[in-house]
């Protein structure tokens, strides 16, 4: 059972780097990528190289990959979570749920 217990906690050492890499590397290029969408927001009155509209939809597409970011993230979380009652309890989830 140690071992086991050993293993487990390397998978959620592993799991928990690769979650911290993962949402670094691609929550950084989404900020960046805003930041220059309201950069040329605010140049937009002078002379910007998009349309209004279009700067607008931008803002929103990269709002709505942080979004899907952000939920793929607590999905994650989540399921660590699940994982950890599941391994400390013995209880499935929908069991949890269920009380």
């Amino acid at each position: 059972m140690p071992h086991r217990d050993e293993e487990i906690a390397l998978i959620d050492t592993a799991r928990a780097e690769l979650l911290s890499l993962v949402t670094h590397e691609l929550r950084t290029p989404l900020a960046v990528l805003s930041a220059y969408v309201e950069l040329l927001s605010d140049a937009a009155s002078g002379s910007s190289p998009a349309s209004p509209g279009d700067l607008a939809s931008w803002r929103e597409a990269a709002m709505q990959q942080v979004g899907r970011l952000n939920l793929q993230i607590d999905s994650i979380r989540s399921e660590e979570h699940t994982s950890e009652l599941q391994s400390r309890f013995g209880i499935s989830y929908a069991v949890f749920c269920l009380k």
